[in-house]
């Protein structure tokens, strides 16, 4: 397939990815025309569907957007930049009043206020779900829902993105397939806006805790069109997925956690305390950093187990290559046989 077989003009902007960042700017786009390009139904496939955990916002009597942008500098151990943390803990609370109105069904205690539950290293109960650990799944449905019913928004979906189209130095918009077998066709999609909002690359390693269709292709087609590409090793890990031998690995809930839950393990030599669970001193469930940085040392100790560093050599690595091979050179990231392990 060498020939541009239809041209798509879109009106406004032309968003690439239907989970929630796509559907959530649409919606705030409106009345301005937006076109959503998914490669499935929008709000069921991607890493939006999968999110157990709930958002946090400061949104209780006793809390404020300071001590949450405290919290979170304070477990960011110097990696984090003050003034997003302090641009997101501030717009919070406005972001999750913007999802109610789009009708997102977050819990509610009995007298009609927002279940607050706490987790991870925030020292308040600031985080909001729906059903317990469902927000991912029911927050998409509900913004799905709202676009296809807004007239400023029109959904494709069937389209799997494969490059930017780029005219003298400027995005025009982008090629896309659409069909299967025979009936494959590229498309260009021409828009004067177009927003990547297409998730991130979990399923460049070997194990991850996301759809195996989060492989950075919109991060690749961004830096092939000559974006600069800033942080991409900054990859949300999950170290209590469990390691029996899927991949994607199914996941301990976050909100499991929340409620009090702690991380054990057994000892991995003989001793007098074998098969005895042991808490992990200084690692606290909400220190998810300190738990994986951990974890390579664990899985060299268990019996039968290899750790192996690098993911160029992993033979998954070739069936998740980015098209073209043509990513900037960053390494897919860490390989970890063992009994938990997982990416984001």
């Amino acid at each position: 397939m060498n020939r541009i077989d239809n041209i798509v003009e879109c009106d406004g902007a032309l968003i690439l990815g239907g989970g929630i960042a796509g559907l959530f700017t649409a919606l705030k786009l409106a009345p301005m025309p937006v076109t959503v390009l998914s490669g499935a139904r929008a709000g069921s496939a991607g890493s939006s569907a999968w999110a157990q955990g709930g958002i946090a916002a400061a949104l209780g009597p006793d809390d404020d957007w300071r001590a949450h942008a405290a919290d979170t500098i304070a477990a960011g151990a110097g990696l984090c930049d003050p003034a997003i943390v302090e641009l997101v803990a501030q717009d919070a609370p406005a972001r999750i009043a913007d999802l109610l109105d789009y009708g997102a069904p977050f819990d509610h205690n009995p007298d009609g206020s927002i279940a607050l539950g706490r987790e991870a290293a925030h020292s308040k109960a600031r985080i909001v779900h729906v059903k317990g650990d469902r927000a991912g799944a029911e927050i998409s449905a509900t913004l799905a829902a709202r676009a296809a019913a807004t007239p400023s928004i029109r959904l494709l979906e069937g389209f799997h993105a494969v490059e930017l189209a780029v005219a003298n130095s400027r995005v025009i918009g982008l090629f896309a397939r659409t069909g299967s077998g025979a009936g494959t066709r590229l498309v260009l999609l021409r828009a004067r806006a177009v927003i990547l909002a297409t998730g991130g690359l979990g399923a460049l390693y070997a194990v991850t805790t996301n759809p195996l269709e989060s492989r950075g292709e919109g991060l690749g087609m961004a830096a092939r069109a000559g974006a600069l590409i800033a942080d991409p090793e900054f990859v949300q890990f999950h170290p209590t997925a469990i390691d029996i031998g899927r991949d994607p690995a199914p996941l301990a809930t976050e909100a499991l956690r929340g409620e009090g839950a702690t991380l054990h393990r057994r000892p991995c030599h003989p001793s007098p305390d074998r098969g005895r669970p042991q808490s992990l001193p200084g690692l606290p469930p909400g220190h998810r950093r300190r738990v994986r940085a951990a974890l390579p040392h664990r899985l060299r100790g268990l019996p039968g187990r290899r750790h192996r560093s690098g993911g160029a050599a992993d033979p998954g690595g070739a069936r998740r290559a980015l098209s073209h091979g043509r990513y900037p050179q960053r390494r897919a990231g860490p390989r970890l046989a063992g009994r938990l392990v997982g990416s984001r």
